[in-house]
C-alpha cells in the first residue's frame, strides 16, 4: 500500500517528544465537522509509557498520554492537506473533507485509509517505545499537493519562556532540521 506513487510525511517519534516537543496556548489545525454519533470505532493502545487513542471512523487523536504527561487536550483531525489549483489558490483539507475507506489491524499498531474523490489517505501508527507516525497521500486530481501536516495534535503551554521544560523541533522546509 505504501509503494504507490505519492507523497509520504515525515515519520515523527512521539517517544523523542519530551526533550523536543513544545507547546502552544493555541489549538492547532482544524475543528472536526461530524458529530460524536458519526465517529464510532475507537482504537486503543496502552504500554508502560503510553495510553493512545484514536477514532478511526472520525480520523482523531482522541488521547495522547506519553510518560505521564497529555499531548492531546481535544479531538483534533490527525492530518491537513494544502492545495494548490493552477491558478495558485490554496485550499486546505482535513479529515472531514474525507470518507472513511477501512483500517486494518498491524501487529503493534494500525492503518486507516480516508477517500475524496481526487485523494486516498493512508495513516499509519505503530505503537512501541514511542509512536510511530506514517502517511501516504495518493493524489489523482487536478491540483498539487503544497504541503501535508501530520499528526496534528494540540498540546498546553510548558515552554521554556513560560518556566516549563519544553522545546519546540519543527522541520519547516522538506530535508532540515
Amino acid at each position: 500500500m505504501f509503494g504507490k506513487p505519492s507523497i509520504t510525511a515525515l515519520t515523527e517519534k512521539i517517544g523523542l517528544w519530551p526533550d523536543l516537543c513544545g507547546y502552544c496556548d493555541n489549538h492547532i489545525g482544524v475543528n472536526i465537522n461530524k458529530t460524536l454519533a458519526e465517529m464510532k470505532v475507537m482504537i486503543s493502545y496502552k504500554t508502560d509509557n503510553i495510553e493512545f487513542q484514536f477514532n478511526e471512523e472520525g480520523g482523531y487523536i482522541e488521547k495522547l498520554d506519553f510518560k505521564g504527561k497529555n499531548y492531546a487536550f481535544s479531538p483534533i483531525s490527525v492530518f491537513q492537506i494544502a492545495l494548490r489549483d493552477i491558478n495558485g489558490k490554496q485550499e486546505r483539507l482535513s479529515v472531514d473533507s474525507f470518507s472513511f475507506k477501512e483500517s486494518n489491524a498491524l501487529s503493534n499498531g494500525f492503518e486507516c485509509v480516508y477517500q475524496n474523490d481526487a485523494f486516498e489517505v493512508t495513516v499509519k501508527a505503530e505503537v512501541k517505545d514511542g509512536i510511530e507516525w506514517g502517511i501516504d497521500v495518493t493524489n489523482n486530481g487536478e491540483d498539487i499537493i503544497e504541503w501535508v501536516n501530520f499528526p496534528q495534535i494540540v498540546v498546553a503551554n510548558d515552554m521554556k519562556d513560560s518556566g516549563g521544560n519544553s522545546k519546540i523541533l519543527w522541520g519547516f522546509n522538506e530535508g532540515c532540521l
